[in-house]
This record gives structure tokens, sequence and C-alpha cells, in this order.
């Protein structure tokens, strides 16, 4: 290709360049589509390419965590779900219907909240979400509606359970009626709402075993028929089991053989266990009328009754041997109650020559007329007192060593007045403070001999003693009182003395102050229970101190405090409370510990309320009694020499039931054995498990 003129060729230097048109060779070159815009459509094709990669990654990204974000909602959902059904679950009767009224609109108010936290970036993962949703509500009114058939089961169960116990209840509180017309209005009332309960059609018994109570078929009328029956004996039952209670022994046995009671019990098991629990009742009635009629076939001419050792002189010529048993025992029954009459007749008459005896008149012929029984149960005392024996003259008369007549010239006696060393020995068991003070005074030492006398100041000196030693075991201290009696630990009990130590000095002062205004020795029981009341007041007061309580000192504070409850007491955790809680219940000691763990899982406190609604039995109105049933044992095992776990240890190694305990005890303090083992070997064994 030619060059083009440029300043720098030669010849043209700068000024002296041709200004002229030069001709241009033509240049030859290539055409291409691009010259005409496609490079410009690949490029927007490409463009577009990049785009739909761009929003595939993107579609595939949103729709990798949609779905993580599900995975995680619907984990969420299933534990709130579960959560809900546990809860359920852990309700019964009653409470769970209550419970059910909302659950399903909480449920779902639930789920929304779970689910309005998680947004869904794609139409279609909202759409999941949305199936996902309703089939949970689904299957949780799913859920629903069974639990609320099985709590209406439950509750109709229970209805019926209550209402035939409320049935027996009202008729055995019907035997204690005096008018026998208004007494059978009230048996038959019972009987009739115990029909009424299994034929119930919604919530009978006859219902609830499957059994439609209108049915004609032979065979489901013949079982609701059986049924009724049945019940019905809950509540004959009932009404014997208190009339043998109360002493009503021929009542009882009327009843039961009663034509319309027969006709009752007929074909029933409860109707033979029932002749059982009467059979020995039986004899005592049969016993009892031929009793009566023997003490009216001895009465004398004047109408006076014959003596004891009469009555006992006409059984013991009677021929029939089983008429002759019934006889005795009803003559041991009816001579123990006469002896018991007597005997206290005869301590309040000795209560008047006691005073007659140390007052100046002395035993005048108004006092000997007030003492009938007792002279006649002592009649060389009346002897004495009349010839006046126990003067002074006579007594130096008596007297035979330099020991007795230095007693005599002190003012005391040469023989004993007959019948009072008897009597004083016996207040020094009852009321050994009084006794002590008669002896110490004086007055009573002309009514005795130097020995007797001397015997007497020495159980005036060992009574002396045994107070003060009672006393040193029994301090004022209310924190030892509450540690020693009441089952606080040292540092709780005192924590909360430190709390309300001015409201416990002032109640043990107040009981201080009277015993010393009387005269008497300050009684532990009255600063104990004066402890008690203070522990009452303050724990009601303030809310600050939790108490966990021996179910025993539960039931004592309940008689202190009209609003505490010991069914609703917290029971601490200690085998003393679970074998007496077991007891209750006839649970073993194992099965309480679980009830407990049970508890504890539900967030629910050791009660004796919060038991028996996890065992689903009612709690027991007749506590105190079985409390004191169980102590009783308790007791009878300490004073034998036993722990009480030792006791509950062999009688379940014995297999035996709670109702044996005393047994146990009693064979092994009276023989030193048991089931061929001795004693000591037994509580050895006994350690070694323990250890």
């Amino acid at each position: 290709m030619a060059r083009i003129p440029t300043p720098r060729l030669q010849g043209q230097e700068v000024g002296s360049v041709q200004l002229r048109g030069t001709a241009t060779p033509f240049q030859s070159f290539q055409t291409s589509a691009d010259m005409f815009g496609a490079a410009q459509g690949r490029q927007l094709s490409q463009a577009g390419e990049a785009l739909g990669q761009a929003a595939d990654t993107l579609m595939a990204t949103a729709r990798t965590d949609d779905k993580v974000d599900q995975k995680r909602m619907e984990a969420e959902v299933k534990e709130f779900t579960t959560e809900r059904q546990n809860y359920i679950n852990g309700l019964s009767g009653q409470e769970k219907l209550d419970a059910l009224k909302t659950a399903q609109a909480d449920f779902e108010s639930g789920v929304a909240n779970i689910t309005g936290k998680y947004k869904m970036r794609l139409s279609s993962s909202n759409d999941i979400t949305d199936i996902f949703v309703k089939n949970a509500n689904t299957s949780f009114l799913n859920f629903v509606g069974q639990s609320a058939k099985q709590a209406r089961d439950v509750v109709a169960q229970q209805t019926t359970t209550t209402g035939i116990a409320n049935a027996v209840t009202s008729a055995a509180q019907a035997t204690a009626i005096p008018d026998p017309v208004a007494r059978n209005r009230a048996y038959n009332t019972a009987l009739i709402e115990a029909e009424r309960l299994v034929k119930d059609p919604d919530i009978g018994l006859a219902k609830q075993a499957g059994n439609d109570p209108n049915s004609t078929d032979p065979a489901v009328k013949a079982r609701v028929d059986l049924l009724v029956r049945e019940t019905k004996m809950q509540v004959i039952d009932g009404m014997i089991t208190a009339l043998l209670a109360d002493g009503k022994f021929e009542q009882a046995v009327n009843l039961l053989d009663q034509p319309t009671m027969q006709s009752i019990g007929e074909g029933t098991k409860a109707y033979s266990a029932l002749e059982a629990k009467v059979l020995p009742f039986r004899e005592k009635v049969l016993g009892m009328k031929e009793f009566a009629a023997l003490r009216a076939s001895t009465v004398k001419p004047d109408g006076t009754e014959a003596s004891l050792a009469e009555m006992q002189n006409a059984i013991s010529l009677e021929t029939d041997p089983l008429k002759r048993s019934r006889l005795t025992t009803e003559f041991s029954v009816y001579s123990s109650a006469k002896n018991a009459v007597l005997n206290e007749k005869v301590k309040q008459q000795g209560d008047i020559l006691i005073q007659a005896l140390t007052s100046p008149d002395g035993v005048t012929p108004e006092v000997m007329a007030q003492i009938s029984d007792y002279l006649a149960r002592n009649p060389q005392a009346a002897l004495a007192l009349a010839t006046g024996r126990t003067q002074r003259t006579t007594a130096e008369q008596v007297a035979r060593t330099a020991e007795a007549q230095a007693h005599i010239s002190s003012g005391g006696g040469a023989g004993n007045l007959p019948g009072l060393e008897g009597y004083m020995l016996g207040m020094f068991n009852t009321n050994a403070p009084q006794a002590t003070a008669l002896v110490r005074g004086g007055a009573l030492k002309q009514y005795f001999d130097v020995d007797t006398y001397n015997a007497m100041l020495q159980k005036a000196a060992v009574a002396e003693a045994a107070l003060s030693k009672a006393q040193s075991k029994n301090p004022t201290n209310a924190a030892t009182i509450m540690s020693t009696y009441f089952g606080y630990s040292r540092a709780d009990a005192t924590k909360l003395v430190s709390r309300h130590n001015t409201r416990f000095l002032s109640a043990v002062k107040r009981v201080e102050d009277a015993a010393i205004a009387a005269g008497k020795p300050v009684d532990p029981d009255a600063v104990r229970k004066a402890v008690a009341e203070v522990l009452v007041r303050v724990r009601t007061e303030d809310g600050f101190f939790k108490d966990e309580y021996d179910l025993s000192v539960a039931i004592d504070q309940s008689k202190l405090d009209a609003g505490f409850d010991p069914y609703d007491a917290v029971l601490q955790r200690k085998a003393r409370n679970d074998r007496v809680v077991g007891f209750l219940f006839d649970r073993s000691e194992g099965e309480i510990k679980m009830a407990r763990a049970a508890l504890d899982d539900r967030d629910q406190e050791y009660t004796l309320n919060n038991l028996a609604r996890y065992f689903n039995v009612q709690t027991l109105p007749e506590l105190r009694d079985l409390a004191a049933k169980e102590q009783a044992l308790e007791d009878l095992a300490v004073d034998a020499g036993l722990p009480p776990s030792f006791v509950d240890y062999l009688r379940r190694g014995l297999k035996r039931p709670p109702s044996e305990t005393a047994a146990i005890i009693n064979e092994l303090q009276s023989t030193g054995r048991l089931a061929g083992q001795t004693k000591d070997a037994l509580l050895k064994a006994w350690l070694a498990t323990n250890d």
C-alpha cells in the first residue's frame, strides 16, 4: 500500500508540503455479520442464559432453605404436640375434661405461633406448611376426642363409685336412728339409690360393664340383676358392720335374717362373706339371751339380784357344755363391767377417806356413811376406824422395837389402816405428784407402821427423781422441742426461732408462770403445745418458711389449727413417712417411693392428696384413726425394744400383712424367737442388711 506523504519525507520538510489533493489507492478488507448487529444479539443471548442459570440457582437455594425451615418447624410442632399430649395424659377424670375444653384452641394457637416464626420463600412451601398444619390440628383433634371419652368414662366411674360409697355411708349412719320406722326408711332409701346407680342408662355400673340395663335379653337381665344385688349387698354390709361396731349384735343378726335381705343376697359372694362375719355374733346374741334369763332366774324373793358368786355357781350347774361356755363368756363381761363400776366407786370413796384422815375432824360417822363401798371392800378398815385402834395409846402398846417407838413418838402408827397402803400405791401409779405430797405432808403417818411408812417415803423419793428426770428430758427450749418432737432439722428449727424468738419465749413463759401460780411443776406437754401453737401462727401469718412434716406431726398440728389440712401437708421424704403412708394406702414402702418419683416428674409435692390422685383412689377420711393405729404399733415395737423398721423388715421377709405386725412384736417379746430364729440372730441379720 502506497505511503501517505508526511512532513518527515525528504523534500517536504516543514513549510514545504504541497497543498493539493492526492489520490488514495483502494484498500482491500473482508466483511462479517458482526458488522450488521449479530454480536449484540449474541451478547444478549449469553446474558439471558446467565440470568436463567442465576434464577435456577436462587430457586434451588430457596427450596433448600425452605426445606430446612420446614424440618425445624415440624420438629418444633411435634415437640409441642408431645408436650401437650403428655400434660393431658397426666390428668384424670373431671380435671382432664376441664383441661380439654380449651385444649384444641390452645393447641392451634400454639402451632400458629410456631409456624409464624418461619417465613417460607416459595409459594409451594407455604402450601406444604398449610397441609402440615391442617394434619397436625386434625390429629390433635382426634387425640382430644379420644381423651375426652376416656375422661368421661373415668368421671362416670368415679361418680358412680362415690354415689355407692355415699349410699353405704348413709345406711351405716342410719343405724344410729332410734326410731325403727325412720331407720328402715333410711335403709330402703340407700338400697334404692344403689339400684339406681347400677341401672342408670348413662353412668350406671351395668352400662360401664357393657350391659344395657333396659335390655329384654334374659342373659343380660340376669347379669344386671346380679349386679344390682351385689351392689345392694355393699349397702347391707355397711349397715351390719356399723351395728356390730356399736355392739348392737342382736339388731345386726335380726337385720341379716330378714327375708328381704336374704332375697337380695341370694347367690352372691357378699352374702356368704357377711354370714361368716356375723356367725360369731350369733353365738354372742344367743349367749346374751341365755345370760339375761339366768339373771332373771336368780333374783331373790326380796327383788335383789344374786351376787356374782351365786351367779357363777348357777352357771357351773349347767349341763350343756356349749351353753355353759356361752354363759361363762357373758358372765365374764358382766362381772368385769360390774367390778369396773365398783372400783370407780371405791376409788372415789377412798378420796373421801383420805381427805378425812388428813383433816382436823378425822373420820366422823358422816364420813363413814359416805364410804360404804370402800369399807365393804376393806372390812378391817371399818373395824379399825370404829374401835379407834389407830389411836396413839393402842399404838404405843403394840410397839416392839426402838425404831417403832421412835416412829410412834413422832406421830406414826403401830399398824396400818387396812386398805390404805394399796390405795396409796395405786395413787403413785396414777398421780405420783399428789401421792408424794400426801406422804411428805405427814398427815397419813399415823395410819402406817414404821416399815410401811418408810416404804412410802422411798416411793415418794423415786417419784420425785422420776419427775426431775422427766423435766430434764423435756427442755423448754423451743428449737430443741421442734427438732425433738416436730420433725424439724436443727438448722431449720434454729432459723425459725431466730425470726420469731420473742413469740416463742413469751409462749413458754406463759406456761411456766401458770405452773408457778398453781404451785405445780411445769408440764412438758403444755410447753410443747405452746410451741406448736406459735408454729401454726407464724406459718399462717408469713409464708417465708416451707414446712415438711412427719405425718403424725401434721395430724397433731391440724388439731391446733382449724385451717390446716394434713392431706395437703408436704411430707418429709423419710422411711417413717413412707411406712405410715404405705399403711394408709395399703401399698408397700417401695411402691410409695416409686409414687414419690412419679410426683417429682410431674412437679407435684409429696402429699396424701397428690398420692391419692396418683393411685386413683379417694383420700382416707379415717386418716387419724389409721395413723394412730400405726403409731400404736410403732410404740408397741419401741416398748418391746425393737426398731420399727426392723419389725417392718421381718414382716416383709415373712410375707405377712401389716395387720400381723402386732403379732410379730408380741411373739418376739414373749418368746424371744420368731420363725425358728432367736431375736438376737434376727437383729444381727437385719443390721447386716442395713450395713
